[in-house]
């Protein structure tokens, strides 16, 4: 018996084939090496810029970053050694729209920012230092030409932010504002008429502040309409503004629940501000040279508009002030004021 061996049929394959196996190979591995690296450039990037503005010991401990949905995750950043040059984030992500960028638009629908803590001084020349990082005067530029100015666009999605104290260094001011929690609707400069919504809560010491409304920051006359709640918010902040002006030991509590319409015009209009509504300055004290101020309760209910044009400030305002338990001396005259109560209502243009 005889057996007879089958020709090898196989061929190997053609050059040709190879090349396009070792080209989509070689892609492959980019574009993964892209992805798992893509995070460390940005870590890098973050730190290097920090470190060039100021904050030598800038560290970011992770960072999520996904190319797919633009969205980048920064994890517990620290830049800033004392409690006096501090910026610190247990977490701060937004995310990238790459679509219009076709459009040249840079589109942020989605940045939140957590847990934060930042200092903001302001130094005599007037150079700003945020954390570590330092912001001199800019000196006025040129206005931008037609076509610069319509390069590119600039939008923002959705703003949130919880829990960021704000510890703030200037004009004499030293004081902490916690942002409790702000969210900020669709800032597009490509729809400069499209009102954005905001709502926005602070705390000062024993103090709240609560705005919300409507703005339209990109339009031709920028504007803002909306209300503004104030409840017990503690004045002797204020003190070293006062200062120049002689006035010590100034105290009190401000509390306000005022509709406030404010819109600045291109030209000589300049801007104008309306305000609706009940100003109450409980508990307000101070003194000057020529006067103690031991005791006052005012209350204000009205409107007031306020116009600066370029020839100067106008107001005009209407409604009733109350004044109560009034403790007023004049020193220079010794002569000592007191009043429980007293009402006057008018206008005033």
């Amino acid at each position: 018996m005889s057996s007879t061996t089958e020709p090898n049929t196989h061929t190997p394959p053609a050059p040709k084939n190879r090349w396009w196996l070792w080209s989509l190979a070689t892609i492959g591995v980019f574009f993964l090496l892209t992805i798992v690296l893509t995070p460390f450039g940005i870590r890098w990037g973050i730190e290097n810029w920090l470190r060039n503005h100021g904050a030598t010991n800038a560290e970011v401990k992770d960072v999520d970053f996904n190319p797919f949905t633009g969205r980048l995750t920064v994890k517990t950043l620290e830049a800033g050694g004392s409690e006096s040059e501090k910026l610190a984030s247990r977490e701060a992500s937004l995310v990238i729209d790459w679509f219009p960028f076709w459009k040249k638009r840079i589109l942020l629908p989605d940045v939140k920012l957590d847990n934060a803590v930042v200092n903001i001084h302001r130094l005599k020349d007037g150079t700003w230092i945020v954390g570590r990082l330092k912001f001199p005067p800019s000196s006025k530029a040129p206005p931008p030409t037609e076509n610069e100015a319509q390069a590119w666009g600039f939008g923002l999605g959705n703003i949130d932010l919880k829990n960021v104290a704000l510890d703030i260094n200037g004009f004499g001011v030293k004081k902490r504002v916690t942002v409790v929690s702000a969210r900020i609707e669709a800032l597009e400069s490509w729809r400069p008429n499209q009102p954005s919504r905001f709502d926005l809560r602070l705390a000062i010491d024993e103090g709240t502040v609560h705005l919300n409304g409507e703005m339209t920051p990109f339009a031709e006359s920028p504007s803002v309409q909306g209300e503004v709640a104030i409840q017990r918010l503690p004045l002797a902040w204020l003190g070293p503004l006062l200062q120049e002006q002689k006035v010590e030991e100034f105290a009190g509590n401000l509390e306000t629940k005022t509709q406030i319409e404010a819109t600045l015009a291109p030209g000589e209009e300049g801007l104008s501000l309306n305000l609706t509504g009940p100003i109450t300055l409980l508990g307000l004290r101070g003194n000057s040279p020529d006067l103690k101020l031991r005791q006052l309760d005012l209350a204000w209910e009205g409107k007031t508009e306020v116009a600066m044009p370029t020839t100067g400030p106008q107001v005009k305002t209407e409604g009733s002030l109350s004044l109560k338990n009034l403790d007023l001396l004049l020193t220079s005259q010794g002569i000592q004021v007191k009043k429980k109560k007293f009402s006057w209502q008018a206008g005033i243009s």
